[in-house]
């Protein structure tokens, strides 16, 4: 049988896909990116009243402003619309 004699490019490749192994192996194990958060709530802690007409809920990140709007649900239910700024709502 014959010894395959490797490059010294494929010891190179060969490295560098260990090391990324190793790279990828610690990100999946520490966790990716921090979840969306709500950093503030301006009700937070709060009376709330009739004459109270609009509350803002500032996140940790830009959101997907169509499904902040389709999954907030708010017990009873209040008439009115959402307006945002940046990372505001």
């Amino acid at each position: 049988m014959a010894k395959s004699r490797r490059q010294p490019l494929d010891r190179l490749a060969q490295a560098l896909m260990v090391m990324l192994a190793i790279v990828i192996g610690i990100i999946v194990l520490l966790g990716g990116p921090a979840a969306s958060k709500v950093r503030d709530f301006s009700w937070q802690n709060e009376r709330v009243g009739a004459d109270d007409t609009a509350f803002l809920l500032t996140f940790s990140r830009p959101m997907d402003q169509a499904s902040v709007e389709k999954n907030l649900t708010i017990e009873p239910p209040l008439p009115g619309r959402f307006s945002w700024a940046g990372q505001r709502m």
